[in-house]
């Protein structure tokens, strides 16, 4: 009876669908029972000789259908809209960075050409004085820092200035006041441009741009 059903059982496994076992190996004790195994080395030494090999099962397990419709359509995202840029006083990031940057890069351009300017204004002015031949006393050069204090000093109060007829300061003079013109206008432009930057600053701050849109 022990036999027939651990016959009964090998059967029914290797009749199982999709197995898939190694060797196996079939033997008989002296007690008349048939014993099965995938391992040789289980097998007593004195029943090697009646081992039988049985022949291994294979077996393929069946895919499981697709769960997908044959022809279904894909299915279509719809499309992202993009985001419109933030505007901040009706200026976007590239607007507002813009118009930072731009003041203060000509800011920059004067504040390093000024000094050079001032270096050539102080050797025009020792040109003049030069070719004029004449050095002021020290009461006429305070009766001339007083009237320019007042604002109410000329070129011909310049003590400077040779009054004689025979004075001709001729280019160096026109090379010189030029060049106070030309320093002058950019120190008046370098306050220009730093007030425009704090005004541009509290505009900015007021209508909430963010603080790196200013730098």
């Amino acid at each position: 009876m022990i036999r027939t059903c651990t016959g009964f059982a090998v059967i029914a496994v290797l009749s199982l669908p999709g197995a898939a076992l190694a060797e196996t190996y079939q033997w008989t004790d002296d007690a008349g029972i048939v014993h099965f195994t995938d391992n040789l080395e289980r097998i007593p030494s004195k029943y090697l000789k009646r081992v039988k090999e049985l022949p291994s099962v294979k077996g393929e397990t069946p895919s499981s259908p697709s769960m997908e419709s044959p022809g279904a359509p894909a299915e279509v995202k719809p499309a992202l809209k993009s985001q419109p840029p933030l505007l901040y006083g009706g200026l976007d990031e590239r607007g507002w960075r813009s118009r930072f940057s731009s003041l203060r890069e000509e800011l920059k351009v004067i504040e390093e050409s000024l000094p050079k300017k001032r270096e050539e204004l102080n050797q025009l002015h020792r040109r003049w004085v030069i070719s004029m031949g004449r050095v002021p006393s020290q009461g006429e050069l305070k009766d001339f820092a007083e009237k320019q204090a007042e604002g109410s000093a000329t070129v011909e109060d310049n003590p400077y200035v040779n009054k004689s007829a025979l004075s001709t300061p001729g280019r160096h003079r026109e090379a010189y006041y030029a060049k106070l013109q030309e320093v002058r206008q950019e120190e008046a432009r370098v306050g220009e441009i730093k007030k425009q930057l704090e005004d541009l600053e509290l505009e900015a701050s007021r209508v909430g741009v963010p603080f790196e849109w200013r730098r």
